[in-house]
């Protein structure tokens, strides 16, 4: 905790170039049948050598729904999850206004599966376990002034999460395939940036 607190305290010490940026995603999913999602994005970014900065973000994944609604089996439930990532940005020099970037990061996740109605009537909890997830994109910053800019990003995410489904009587229910929820998705958002 000490070395998280001291790292913190380090990432914000140079805060005249310190930048927050908060968004909301699209989540388009390209797997496992589920129905896209939205998610909410909040990262501090620090300058740290020429054209490269690093990133703390924090991120929401909400309501993701288990197979889609429109599966013909129904949908077993709802995924939703937070994350922390950190991120590398290389972000070349075009001028002040109009700032491109290319983002790369990795990060720990902790999911929730909330189970439907029929699930529940029978006695199955489905765990999900924590997971490492991956992302890489681009994007740009539009600088509206000195301190404020709009924020454009286009990223892949990818992760791999453990799932366990089983009844009262400590029975396994074979729902959503495989003993891993795969969760690779495009993620589409625009927010606000502000620098310090």
């Amino acid at each position: 905790m000490k070395k998280l607190i001291l790292a913190l305290l380090l990432f914000a010490s140079n805060a005249h170039a310190l930048e927050l940026v908060t968004r909301t995603d699209y989540l388009n999913t390209r797997n496992n049948g589920s129905d896209d999602a939205y998610g909410i994005v909040a990262r501090l970014e620090q300058p740290v050598w020429r054209e490269f900065s690093v990133a703390a973000e924090f991120d929401y994944h909400a309501r993701q729904k288990f197979p889609s609604i429109n599966d013909s089996k129904g949908s077993f439930g709802s995924l939703y999850g937070y994350g922390l990532m950190g991120n590398v940005i290389f972000r070349p020099l075009v001028n002040w206004k109009f700032s491109p970037y290319f983002i790369a990061g990795a990060g720990y996740f902790w999911w929730d599966f909330k189970e439907n109605p029929f699930l529940q009537d029978n006695h199955v909890t489905v765990d999900v376990d924590p997971s490492i997830a991956f992302k890489t994109g681009l994007g740009f910053d539009f600088w509206l002034n000195d301190k404020w800019a709009l924020n454009f990003e286009a990223s892949y995410f990818n992760t791999k999460i453990d799932k366990l489904a089983t009844d009262d009587n400590g029975t396994e229910w074979n729902i959503l395939g495989d003993e891993l929820i795969g969760n690779e998705q495009w993620n589409i958002g625009a927010g606000l940036k502000y620098k310090f």
